[in-house]
């Protein structure tokens, strides 16, 4: 683990004293510490997470339990059969275990009782968000009470009393770096500053003395203040500078201010590079390797190709920013970040003032690298193709995926803007699709080959839902009902992606057709938004009541229910009604159970309609486990348990 800030605060919750523990607690290799001792010990197993603040949509409560049960079917000397089952189970249901259906929390009791001793370890508990921090710490506290083994628990975060208050009975410690760690790091760094220091031995130690105490432990402080000194060139010059050094609660934010003042006083094409390279770091979806910024970096309004001349040298792109940023080279990521998640917290509020227009420019450099003539050729038929052609163009994934996004920020100025690259785009009708489908990936295979049914702008223009776009192409003639391939409009995109502004947008014009069917017999949910249109339409999966409960839409849901018109208890070809509809989008996806619940306030719902195999959603239920869902359903009086002959007990 990298220390990092310096000042952190690990809590240990071990259940007794253990002689089997690492003697230093504090060694910042812990994990590779535990795994050797695993390794001498029988049955013992340790699992980890790194949480990370550019990764918070990644790490959900349900990935990280699911990053910890991988860890522990690697170490166990066999699959549990709890595991092997539940593969089974969704193998055949082609669906993955869902942690609010408790699928995954059993999995972790059940692996954790086929051990001996089991070693949790969970680092930067603080760069998790609140939600997932308190989910995890609950699940992991009560593992620990229940269970009839040894569970040790050690985590790790930056001194917040929210989180500490939710170790009140565990042993804390906190770790500083030591003062000869942080000499020795600074003694090595001598050379980085003037001539004057290399040949003043004296100097050398006071630079060392004053900065070891103003950093308090630091070494992400000690890092910054030392690179103050860098561009001092006379020892009067770097007397004052530490002699400026502040301490206390302000002195990390007064260091970054510093810095960023050494930033600016840099030579222009110094100081705009390091502004190009903050802004994308601090302000992307996600982080960027060295070769997707490279390319974003290289790419300018009207370019035809990338320039190679024009590529950045991963040196100047870092040395530039002054110690802020660095390369994870650790793994295979070849990642470019901030040196620290405060890093990312000060430039996400300071780059306001002096970075205005990052969404601008970000959001300009992606449609101008989507626009290149690599990309107008239009749709790859193999996924090799797809991915040989995203290898090749580095920051094509980023930019396909991510471009609406951006542009959603400063969308009226890009319209606005008498060079933006947006419109120009747009028309470039295999330009859109590359980008389409490197966002959406394989819809469909014919004959072994990948199809990408063709987009119009109206299409890509309504899955980042850019509503002023769509305005002015429809208010310059261009048809709201344009189909691709599969028979999907604009409004049927809008209504997928869940842009419910821009589906009150086209349902409100009289030229959009607001019942359009795919070739797949489907019309887009939200069209019962209108009360003269036919909220029953059925399609092949049912109507939009069934398909919105399906999908766990409850917006959607709500919607419909409000409509007088709407029945509950029509079927589709297959028998199933929104309510049977609702539990199999449960046992597939998760997250149904407040569609359940709303569809089941419906005092006309027939709750015993049976599909054409003679099943019931009750027999549906708890085919799949879903006890939660059972107990709803049993609240109805109306429910029968007896279906067709069987009893309730032949399906348990």
């Amino acid at each position: 683990m990298a220390l990092g800030v310096g000042r952190v605060y690990p809590m240990a919750r071990w259940h007794a004293a253990d002689s089997s523990m690492p003697r230093d607690p504090r060694r910042w290799d812990i994990v590779e510490d535990l795994l050797e001792h695993a390794k001498k010990s029988s049955n013992h197993v340790i699992v980890y997470a790194y949480c990370s603040y550019k990764r918070q949509h990644e790490q959900t409560f349900s990935n990280l339990i699911a990053t910890l049960l991988r860890q522990f079917l690697l170490q166990l000397p066999a699959v549990p059969d709890d595991f092997r089952k539940l593969y089974e189970c969704h193998t055949n249901a082609s669906s993955r275990p869902n942690i609010d259906k408790n699928e995954l929390r059993s999995l972790l009791y059940s692996a954790t009782e086929t051990c001996a001793k089991v070693f949790i370890v969970i680092d930067a508990l603080d760069e998790c968000t609140d939600d997932v921090r308190g989910e995890l710490l609950s699940e992991l506290f009560e593992l620990q009470t229940k269970s009839n083994i040894d569970v040790s628990f050690l985590a790790t975060t930056r001194y917040m009393k929210n989180i500490l208050e939710q170790f009140e009975d565990c042993t804390e410690l906190e770790i500083l770096a030591n003062e000869p760690d942080i000499g020795q790091s600074l003694g090595s760094q001598m050379r980085r500053l003037a001539p004057c220091v290399a040949r003043n031995a004296e100097l050398q130690e006071l630079i060392k003395t004053r900065v070891i105490s103003a950093a308090e432990g630091m070494f992400l402080l000690a890092q910054l203040h030392f690179d103050s000194l860098t561009d001092k060139t006379t020892p009067k010059s770097i007397k004052s500078a530490l002699d400026s050094m502040q301490i206390g609660s302000d002195a990390l934010n007064n260091a970054y201010k510093n810095t960023v003042e050494r930033i600016q006083a840099q030579q222009t094409g110094f100081r705009d590079l390091a502004h190009k390279v903050l802004s994308w770091i601090t302000y992307a979806v996600r982080p960027l390797t060295v070769k997707e910024l490279q390319h974003a970096l290289a790419v300018s309004l009207g370019d035809t190709k990338i320039d190679e001349e024009h590529i950045e040298d991963e040196e100047p792109m870092v040395s530039v920013c002054a110690g802020l940023v660095t390369v994870d080279a650790s793994g295979k990521s070849n990642v470019i970040r901030f040196v620290h998640y405060t890093t990312q917290a000060y430039y996400e509020d300071a780059g306001k003032e002096w970075l205005p227009s990052v969404h601008f420019d970000i959001a300009r450099s992606c449609i101008a690298y989507l626009s290149l003539e690599n990309f107008s050729f239009g749709t790859c038929s193999t996924y090799e193709q797809l991915k040989s052609l995203m290898t090749q163009n580095a920051f094509l994934e980023y930019a396909a995926q991510n471009w609406g996004w951006h542009v959603s920020y400063v969308e009226a100025q890009i319209i606005e803007d008498a060079e933006s690259p947006l419109m120009p785009f747009l028309m470039k009708e295999d330009n859109i699709n590359c980008a389409a489908q490197v966002r959406q990936g394989a819809v469909y295979y014919r004959n072994g080959v990948m199809v990408q049914p063709r987009v119009t702008p109206l299409h890509l223009l309504t899955c980042f839902g850019l509503r002023e776009s769509i305005n002015l192409f429809l208010n310059n003639n261009h048809h709201p009902n344009d189909r691709n391939e599969l028979g999907e409009t604009p409004l049927s995109w809008a209504a997928t992606e869940g842009h419910e502004i821009v589906v009150k947008l086209l349902l409100d014009r009289a030229d959009v057709e607001t019942d359009p069917r795919d070739l797949f017999g489907q019309t887009p949910l939200s069209k019962a938004a209108k009360h003269d249109i036919n909220v029953n339409s059925l399609g092949n999966y049912g109507t939009p009541l069934s398909e919105a409960a399906f999908r766990g839409h409850v917006e959607v849901v709500v919607l419909l229910l409000t409509n007088p018109d709407v029945d509950v208890n029509i079927q589709n070809f297959q028998g199933h009604t929104a309510l049977f509809r609702a539990i199999r989008g449960e046992a597939i996806m998760g997250n149904n159970e407040d569609t359940v619940r709303l569809l089941l306030t419906r005092g006309d719902l027939d709750i015993n309609l049976s599909d054409e195999l003679g099943e019931t959603p009750l027999i549906l239920a708890m085919y799949h486990g879903l006890e939660d869902i059972v107990r709803l359903l049993l609240t109805r009086d109306d429910l029968d348990i007896n279906f067709s002959g069987q009893e309730l007990s032949s399906t348990a």
